[in-house]
This record gives C-alpha cells, structure tokens and sequence, in this order.
C-alpha cells in the first residue's frame, strides 16, 4: 500500500506559520527540526498556482524529495507538482525565466553561485533557513543572504518541542531542548539476540515482521531506519521474502517508484516525512556509531522526531543513556 501522505491542514498551523503564509511579500523562514519551515513553503507553492496565478518554482537540494513531493502534491495541485525540481549546478539554472518566484527549502544546501544565478534572474525568492544547536548557519553567509534578498520579510518559527518520547529523547539527545511530557504510552525496547558483527537474525526479524503485521494499514505508515546504505538492502530483502509489500530508498541513484507505508531508509533519506511507527534495529551500536561513522547526533535525532506514535528500539544490551524503567522491556532472546 502507498505511504499514507498526510498533508498539513490550515487550521493545524501554528500562528507563527500562519502569519509566515499570509505574507504575500518574499519571506525567509528561520527555524529547527519540526518547525514546519518546508509546510508553509508548500502551502505558498499550492497557492500561486490555485489562487494568486504566480508561477513558481519549488526548489530542494534533494532528489529524494522532489520525487516525492511530486507524488503527494497531484492531488492537491497538478501543476504545483510539475513544478518541483532539484538544482545541482549552475548550469540548471537558465529555465528560470520561466518563473515568477523560487521556493527554496534549507537554502544553506545551495552554494552561493547558485543563488547569484538565481538572483540574476531577478525573480521573488522565498527560502527557509535551518537552524540547530549543532550546526548553525554561518554568520558571514547569513549576512550575504541578507545582501541578495534585502526585501525578504523575517519570519523566526519555534522549533518542534513536543514530541511523542520527550522523556526518551532528553535522555539521549538534551541538546535539542525537548519538553517533558508524561505520556501514557511508553517506547517499548526489545532485546534482541543479534551481536556486534550481525546486521540482524531470524529471532529479531521474526519480531520485526510481528510488529508489522500488528500495526499495518492503509493509513499507518512504518519505517525501520538504519545507518548504512547495505542494511536498508537485507532488511528490504527480508521483508520481501517474508511476503510484506514495502519500499526502500537509499541512494539517489536508485529508480524512484514510489513510497510505501511500510518502508526501509537510512537517517539521511528520512527528509521531513512523518512515521506511525518507527524500528530502530540494532541500537546497541548507538554509541558505537556516533564515534566510529559518519553517523551524527542529528540523524538520530531526526529518526525520533519523525515517530508519530510508537517507536521500537533493537538491542542486545541497554545502552547507558537511559533508564529502562522508562520503557516497556521485552526479552526476545530466548
């Protein structure tokens, strides 16, 4: 079944982001993980083509995310969908005469002759500006941004504080300043028999495929999230023998058909979508994977915050960093 695609209604948007979409001047969005700074530019987006008759240009950094915003915004604006697309050289820059406005999203991802170009054009350039405690944007290129788009109006959106595990992730991750909340429902941490050298086992897949077939439907959308381009590849080989429809992405060079409810990625292909349910296999090498790969603490970070309703972590062990009596605790050694 196709990943069930929730799009942001008007009356959810926050004040803040309401005020940012109502501007009808070029804006600059300021924000963290979970502000919605990627909403309000689709929102602004939809609306030239729906109701203002301005021809835009919704621009990522992201093959990925092009292919599939196109997919989910058919139906709320054919045209809109179009009208997405992904720069990675200047040389793709000349159609934009055909614009009246670029949509840019975490503009920092797009070199600054790229931006030269675009201003060259001398077209309306909204962006957004992704901000995080662990990699803030450069002064000298906040300031050069200001210096090519004077007339953007401001807009600072408070990052996402609330979150499903808020206990859970200040625990791992207080950097991010989450707030507390005492939920009822607790994440659920399942000791597995896997080991250092073993990317999964029968016992923890048979698990896996047990939580699957508990939860799945045409409007829950699951992902396992892993750290490496060749899990994604055994897991989606596992599910795929087991007889479950799903889908995997991990690499741009791969023939995009498509995203199912039930899907397997790395951190770094999570782009902003949203997951019912979230399977951490193998969180024993937490630690190990911060220290020894290009795995940071922003895309762990990013795989929790995408967690709409229950996350389930793998380990053969409980890492440090919590406390156990915070979860529910399953033995799946034995």
């Amino acid at each position: 079944m196709p990943y069930y695609f929730k799009k942001p209604t008007l009356s959810e948007l926050t004040d803040s982001q309401r005020r940012a979409l109502e501007e009808t001047a070029p804006i600059a969005l300021a924000g963290g993980l979970g502000s919605g700074m990627r909403d309000i530019l689709l929102w602004r987006h939809i609306r030239n083509y729906k109701s203002d008759g301005r021809r835009s240009l919704f621009l990522t950094n992201s093959i990925f995310e092009k292919k599939y915003l196109c997919q989910f915004l058919k139906e709320e604006s054919a045209e809109a969908a179009l009208n997405i697309d992904c720069f990675r050289n200047i040389d793709e820059c000349n159609y934009l005469k055909n614009y009246e406005e670029v949509l840019i999203v975490n503009i920092a991802d797009f070199s600054l002759s790229i931006l030269e170009r675009i201003k060259f054009f001398g077209l309306l350039v909204s962006y957004s500006v992704l901000e995080s405690e662990n990699d803030e944007v450069p002064l000298n290129y906040s300031l050069y941004l200001d210096m090519l788009f004077p007339d953007n109006v401001k807009h600072d959106l408070p990052k996402k504080t609330m979150f499903p595990f808020s206990k859970l992730l200040n625990s791992l991750f207080p950097e991010f300043g989450t707030n507390i909340v005492n939920s009822v429902v607790k994440p659920n941490y399942i000791l597995s028999d896997a080991n250092e050298y073993s990317i999964t086992t029968e016992r923890q897949n048979s698990k896996i495929i047990e939580i699957i077939n508990a939860f799945e439907s045409s409007t829950t959308n699951i992902v396992i999230v892993v750290p490496f381009e060749s899990w994604v590849n055994v897991f989606y080989s596992m599910l795929q023998r087991k007889g479950i429809d799903c889908s995997n992405y991990c690499n741009e060079k791969m023939n995009f058909t498509g995203i199912n409810n039930v899907h397997i990625t790395t951190f770094g292909y999570l782009n902003d979508l949203q997951f019912d349910i979230v399977i951490l296999p193998n969180f024993h090498l937490f630690e190990k994977d911060l220290t020894n790969y290009k795995v940071s603490r922003t895309d762990y970070f990013k795989a929790f915050a995408c967690c709409e309703k229950q996350i389930y972590l793998f380990g053969n062990k409980i890492i440090e960093q919590i406390k156990i009596e915070d979860f529910i605790l399953e033995d799946y050694t034995k």
